[in-house]
């Protein structure tokens, strides 16, 4: 019985393969604790496995002072089921175009020949019809390429992460990680005649020293009232405040959510609304999650799919650029630098403010004043 498939393309190395392998096993087979590996994948793959899964790696090698051809057992067993499977008609047919494609196809294969090995499977017609529409479907859409964004939610955030989620075809938000104090994930700036001014959500952290972001609750039911009367007292003069108070009022004053993330993700969308953004924005809790900060994020980009991963530049100083390349992912950091100044109230001007601020001064211009990243 095969337990997953990992395709990847023909120059990636083993070292590098084994651990998208692996990845992909975690906590889908909790109940392995061995696995066999090919001698070339020894060494850090070996500690990496046990961190990941607490696994523990066991190579297969040649008899040692072998000069001719033996059959190493555990490796053999793998080549010998990747032949089986060769016998499928469609793997043998496969143009290997899409690596998605190669492992739903070889999913498809398993349920056919197992079929074959333990009894009919009332599904097996069923598996190689969808695995030939896949295969049709992936033909069509072989050039298609899509960027993937991964970041925490954060409350009415600033121009660039609303850049950044414009620039991507899928943005996840990336809410099971831990909650951060005095971060960006539940308040944020605005301009004031007396200078920055912070509009923080209170948030239940007692004795929660470890949640998550998701799992983070509101402690004051009527945050969104002081809010809202902050924002009309220093934004009632702006240009285009009074065109957008109507929109922005209802979004405060009927805000009933309970958890930080709910709250961020309903401002989230409105906001993109206004600003005419389309993507995609979706859950890390909607994936499967694996450890290693690289790791995870390269897990996440494969599942969904994406081609290129955007990065903030502040990732540069964790992130291993080596994994992305391995899983044929590519990265690419974005630069926020040039953004031009508008008509902004009480100088002097200041980006890192939040987007409501450039929604309530430039109104329907606040493209101009964005980037393309």
């Amino acid at each position: 019985m095969v337990l997953t498939v990992v395709v990847h393309a023909a120059d990636i190395q083993d070292r590098y393969g084994a651990r998208l392998v692996v990845g992909n096993a975690h906590g889908k087979r909790s109940h392995v604790r061995l696995l066999w590996v090919d001698g070339g994948n020894a060494g850090q793959v070996v500690e990496w496995a046990q961190h990941v899964g607490g696994w523990t790696l066991d190579s297969s090698k040649r008899p040692n002072g072998a000069s001719r051809f033996h059959v190493v057992p555990r490796r053999w067993v793998v080549e010998r089921t990747v032949a089986w499977r060769g016998t499928y008609h469609r793997l043998r047919k496969d143009d290997g175009a899409r690596t998605d494609t190669s492992e739903a196809l070889m999913d498809a294969s398993i349920d056919s020949r197992d079929g074959e090995t333990f009894g009919p499977h009332p599904c097996q017609r069923l598996f190689i019809k969808f695995s030939d529409t896949l295969l049709a479907e992936s033909r069509m859409k072989t050039n298609k390429k899509k960027s993937v964004a991964i970041v925490q939610s954060n409350y009415i955030p600033w121009k660039g992460y609303f850049d950044l989620i414009r620039a991507a075809d899928e943005f996840i938000l990336f809410d099971d990680m831990q909650y951060t104090r005095r971060d960006w994930r539940n308040r944020n700036k605005i301009k004031t005649q007396s200078g920055l001014m912070w509009l923080t959500i209170p948030v239940e952290t007692k004795g929660k020293f470890y949640q998550s972001i998701k799992d983070t609750r509101i402690s004051d039911a009527y945050w969104m009232k002081r809010h809202w009367e902050s924002i009309v007292h220093n934004y009632a003069r702006a240009r285009y405040f009074r065109e957008y108070r109507a929109f922005f009022e209802e979004l405060y004053l009927n805000c009933n959510e309970h958890f930080l993330s709910q709250i961020n993700y309903r401002f989230l969308t409105a906001i993109c609304d206004i600003l005419k953004i389309n993507t995609k924005i979706s859950w890390s809790m909607d994936y499967h999650l694996v450890d290693g900060k690289t790791e995870r994020l390269v897990e996440l980009c494969r599942q969904a799919g994406a081609t290129e991963y955007l990065s903030g530049p502040s990732a540069r100083g964790y992130i291993d650029e080596s994994l992305f390349e391995a899983a044929g992912i590519t990265l690419r950091y974005v630069d926020y630098s040039g953004y031009p100044e508008y008509d902004q109230l009480y100088p002097p001007f200041e980006h890192h403010v939040s987007i409501i601020d450039m929604i309530f001064n430039v109104g329907p211009d606040a493209l101009k004043y964005m980037l393309d990243l």
